[in-house]
């Protein structure tokens, strides 16, 4: 499902899909129209389209935290419902006091480069979040909330680990409470490598878990096109349905106005922030446009929800928050 993080949450003006059939076969990147779903970009032009790593600030918003990125545990919003992404289950507690913790993952998981995730990934991560939290600048979350040097590995898909106090909440701190996790795993085969530049490294082209790879980007920062995984069954979310587009591209179709009018005429299918006005427009002149913030159901904040809805069968639970 596609997630809506508590520290920024972006308003769901209006998710429009459109219902028309397409006007043309072919994408302006050169790929199948009846084959891709296209997202007006939340945040218009990215002014840094390369820089990928999320233990800095990154380009948040060209679909890594719905299509590229897998969490422990994801959150159906809609229910309030943590459930497992990474983790084989819910997380277990070891002592009273809730401070220790024992964290199981699911085997079989693959990076998109076709190494597999394990628990050496989060400690790794947790390793290098805690030896350079005054130089990275998202880790902060994990830092103030995880004790320091008290994680462990029981075997490849097995860790121990303590949090600073009392943990009510580790689900939803160390995995999604609504848009995405500040505890964003990362490929130990990638990063260690970088040494003291893992501070820098930008990590362009990112090795995902989620089941989308990056195919190509825009280097001036207006659009993103991610091609679903051959081996999207080993991803992180693979097990919970097939998605159904197997490209999605991420463009910035300019100004609203000029967005409505490219909308109306089907050249994108996804738009997170349509004044009531567009939106009516739109629904005007292709009644077959939905409205998603008119489903009871679907609360108001959900963007990864609903583009996961798109991107998996219906009866599929959804990430997409």
């Amino acid at each position: 499902m596609v997630r809506l993080g508590r520290y920024v949450l972006a308003p769901l003006a209006g998710l429009l899909l459109a219902g028309a059939s397409y006007a043309q076969e072919m994408t302006d990147v050169g790929t199948p129209r009846n084959e891709t779903l296209i997202v007006q970009t939340f945040d218009g032009k990215s002014a840094n389209p390369d820089v990928q790593n999320p233990l800095n600030q990154y380009a948040i918003w060209r679909g890594f935290r719905e299509l590229g990125w897998s969490f422990l545990w994801e959150m159906d919003t809609a229910t309030g419902q943590s459930y497992p992404e990474l983790a084989a289950g819910p997380v277990e507690v070891l002592n009273p006091e809730h401070t220790k913790f024992r964290v199981k993952i699911r085997p079989g998981v693959f990076w998109s480069d076709g190494v597999e995730f394990t628990v050496d990934d989060l400690i790794y991560t947790l390793d290098t979040s805690f030896k350079y939290k005054d130089k990275l600048t998202f880790v902060a979350r994990t830092t103030n909330y995880v004790k320091e040097g008290s994680w462990s590995k029981v075997d490849n898909y097995t860790m121990d680990i303590e949090t600073v106090s009392p943990a009510y909440d580790f689900q939803t701190v160390l995995g999604v409470y609504t848009w995405g996790s500040l505890f964003v795993p990362v490929p130990k085969h990638i990063f260690e490598a970088q040494g003291d530049n893992v501070v820098t490294f930008k990590n362009t082209n990112a090795v995902t878990l989620g089941p989308y790879k990056i195919k190509e980007f825009d280097p001036n920062g207006f659009w993103q096109l991610w091609e679903l995984r051959d081996d999207w069954q080993r991803s992180g979310w693979g097990n919970l349905g097939t998605p159904k587009p197997k490209y999605v591209l991420y463009k910035d179709f300019g100004a609203e106005e000029t967005r409505t009018l490219a909308f109306v005429q089907n050249q994108y299918d996804v738009d997170t922030f349509m004044s009531p006005d567009s939106i009516a427009a739109a629904k005007g002149a292709q009644p077959g446009h939905r409205n998603l913030l008119a489903d009871a159901a679907l609360p108001r904040h959900e963007r990864r929800l609903c583009l996961r809805r798109l991107l998996q069968p219906a009866e599929v639970a959804l990430r997409l928050a």
